[in-house]
C-alpha cells in the first residue's frame, strides 16, 4: 500500500506526484489503519512528498485531506505547513519574503502555530510598556498601567480605556513618537494576518 511502501522506502527516489489522487490510506494489516497512521511519524509523509522534484500544492492538499478525513488533523496540518514551507523556499524573492512573514507571525495559519501571533502581541505590548515608562507622561503611571496603555494602542479600532487615547503622541520625544506610530501599525498588520489566517486565506 501507499503507506507501507512509504515507510519501507520502496518508492523510487524521484516522483511526479502532481495529479496523483487516492481515496484512502491503509495500514499493512486489515483493521489497523487508524492506530498505524497515528504512530507513523509525520516526517515519513514529508519525506515521501519531497521526492517530487517540482513543488505543486496538490499532493500536499491531497494527503492532508485524507489524513484529516481519517481523524489525524495534527498530521494534516503538519503536511500543509510543510507544503507552505517548501513553497516559501522555492518561491521568487518577493513571495518568499511574504511567506516568511506569515510563517513567523501566524505559522501560515495552520493548527497551533496560528497562536504565534499571541507571542508577538505579548512581546510588542511589553516592549511598548517599557517605552511608555521612559516618557514624561508615562513616568507617573505604574508598569501595569503602561501595559494596558501599550495593549490598547496595539489593538486596532478598539478602545479599552479612554485615558489611553487622551495622551497626545505629539507630547512625546520624536523617537518615542515614531515608535508608537510603528506600534499602532504593527497592530493593524498583526490583525490583518490573524484575520487572514482565521478565514483560511493564508492557507491557499
Amino acid at each position: 500500500t501507499l503507506v507501507s511502501n512509504m515507510e519501507s522506502g520502496n518508492w523510487p527516489s524521484r516522483l511526479a506526484l502532481n495529479g496523483f489522487t487516492y481515496s484512502c490510506l491503509r495500514g499493512p494489516r486489515v483493521g489497523d489503519t487508524i492506530s498505524y497512521l497515528g504512530a507513523l511519524e509525520k516526517e515519513k509523509f514529508e519525506n515521501w512528498l519531497q521526492k517530487d522534484e517540482t513543488y505543486t500544492p496538490q499532493p500536499y492538499r491531497q494527503l492532508a485531506g485524507i489524513l484529516s478525513e481519517m481523524g489525524h488533523q495534527d498530521k494534516a496540518n503538519a503536511i500543509l505547513y510543510c507544503g507552505k514551507d517548501r513553497e516559501r523556499r522555492e518561491a521568487p524573492a518577493a513571495r518568499a519574503f511574504g511567506l516568511s512573514v506569515l510563517k513567523y507571525t501566524i505559522g501560515y495559519g495552520f493548527g497551533y502555530r496560528y497562536f504565534l501571533s499571541l507571542l508577538w502581541i505579548i512581546g510588542i505590548t511589553c516592549f511598548g510598556a517599557i517605552v511608555f515608562s521612559t516618557t514624561r507622561e508615562g513616568a507617573q503611571y505604574s508598569f501595569w498601567q503602561g501595559l494596558g496603555y501599550s495593549f490598547d494602542l496595539l489593538l486596532p479600532l478598539i478602545e479599552i480605556d479612554k485615558w489611553h487615547f487622551s495622551i497626545d503622541l505629539k507630547d512625546f520625544d520624536p523617537l518615542q513618537q515614531i515608535y508608537f506610530y510603528l506600534h499602532k501599525l504593527c497592530g493593524y498588520v498583526l490583525a490583518s494576518f490573524v484575520i487572514a489566517g482565521f478565514t483560511g486565506i493564508t492557507q491557499k
